[in-house]
């Protein structure tokens, strides 16, 4: 974990440099330690599906350029290992958790949690 927090502190990566190593390491568990049910990772995956707007209020959560990163890189590596093989059977932005969650993002139609 520590050789990933210094890769992401190099310049280029648009991660703020002056942030200690061991704060980036801490960020890093405190994102993967987060508890939601799943109503509410289905309501993430529809609200990236909806190119950033919260379907339940109408309300811009994330920019559309952050949304189309986000699922650039669901594709790319969402699904960990198998994300290529996944990504030409499948075909649409996934990711997987430890937890075991999957989320899947139909853009401008659906998002899925199981």
């Amino acid at each position: 974990m520590k050789a990933i927090a210094h890769m992401m502190r190099e310049p280029g990566t648009n991660f703020p440099f002056d942030i200690p190593v061991q704060d980036i390491i801490k960020l890093h568990y405190q994102t993967h330690s987060v508890q939601i049910d799943i109503q509410k990772a289905a309501l993430m995956a529809a609200t990236l599906a909806s190119g950033g707007v919260n379907p339940l209020s109408g309300n811009r959560v994330f920019d559309t350029k952050l949304v189309r990163n986000a699922l650039s890189i669901m594709s790319s590596c969402g699904m960990q290992d198998i994300s290529g093989e996944y990504m030409f059977k499948v075909g649409v932005p996934s990711i997987n958790s430890q937890s075991g969650l999957i989320q899947l993002v139909v853009p401008n139609v659906m998002g899925v949690a199981i």
